[in-house]
C-alpha cells in the first residue's frame, strides 16, 4: 500500500513513500469485542474501514473503540443508514492499547497499523471542555494536540454539525434521525481554538479529549 504524502510526513518517511506498510492487525476483526496493542517503541497510526450490515431483526448497530475515556472510534447506525461505510484514522501511542465493543452487525473491511518514525505522543490526557451542544477550546499547551471526539445526535429529525479552526473545518456530520454517532480524530495546533457549532438538532459530546 503505498502512503499518501501527509501520511508519509506523519510517518517520518517523506520521500520514501514505498518503503511505508500496512500490516493487518486482529482487531476490530469478524468478532465482538476485543482490543489491540501498540508493542513497539514507537508510535503507530491505525486506520479503520468498515461497513455497517445489519443483520435480520436489527435495527441499529454500534461500535466504540477507545482506551478508557479517549474514544479513538465510534459509530452507531440505524436502519436507514444500513450499509453505509465509514473510516477511522487515528494515533496509538507506543505501548498503549485500545478496546473495540460491538453491538449489532459491522463488517470490518480493513483494520491496519503502520510504525511511525518515533514515540512523540505523550501518554497524558487533557480533557477538552467541549460537552456541549456548542464550544469552543483553545490549545494552550504548548505543543501540538493530536484531538479525538466523539458524539451521538440527540434530536428527532435531522442533526448536523461541524468543528473548524482558522476556517479549516476538521469535523462534520450529518444524520436525518436521532440514532447517529460518529467520531473524529485532528491535530490541534499549538495556539489554535476549535470551535464547534450545532446547525441543526442537537448532540451529546460522548468524549473530547487530546
Amino acid at each position: 500500500m503505498r502512503v499518501p504524502l501527509l501520511l508519509a510526513v506523519l510517518l517520518g518517511s517523506a520521500g520514501v513513500l514505498g518503503s511505508v506498510r500496512f500490516e493487518s492487525i486482529d482487531c476490530p476483526g469478524t468478532g465482538g469485542s476485543c482490543s489491540y496493542t501498540n508493542t513497539k517503541a514507537v508510535d503507530e497510526v491505525v486506520s479503520l474501514f468498515f461497513q455497517a450490515q445489519l443483520g435480520s431483526g436489527e435495527t441499529q448497530a454500534a461500535f466504540t473503540c477507545s482506551n478508557g475515556a479517549l474514544t479513538y472510534c465510534h459509530r452507531k447506525v440505524s436502519s436507514s443508514d444500513d450499509s453505509s461505510s465509514g473510516d477511522c484514522f487515528f494515533i496509538l501511542p507506543a505501548g498503549q492499547r485500545f478496546d473495540c465493543t460491538v453491538t449489532g452487525t459491522f463488517y470490518f473491511i480493513g483494520s491496519h497499523a503502520a510504525p511511525m518514525a518515533a514515540a512523540n505522543m505523550l501518554s497524558t490526557v487533557t480533557y477538552v471542555p467541549c460537552s456541549g451542544a456548542s464550544c469552543s477550546y483553545t490549545n494552550t499547551q504548548g505543543t501540538d494536540m493530536w484531538v479525538a471526539q466523539s458524539f451521538e445526535a440527540q434530536a428527532a429529525g435531522s442533526n448536523s454539525m461541524s468543528c473548524s479552526y482558522n476556517s479549516i473545518e476538521v469535523c462534520a456530520y450529518s444524520v436525518g434521525s436521532s440514532v447517529g454517532g460518529y467520531s473524529c480524530n485532528y491535530i490541534l495546533p499549538a495556539g489554535a481554538t476549535v470551535t464547534c457549532r450545532v446547525d441543526q438538532g442537537s448532540f451529546y459530546m460522548l468524549s473530547s479529549a487530546g
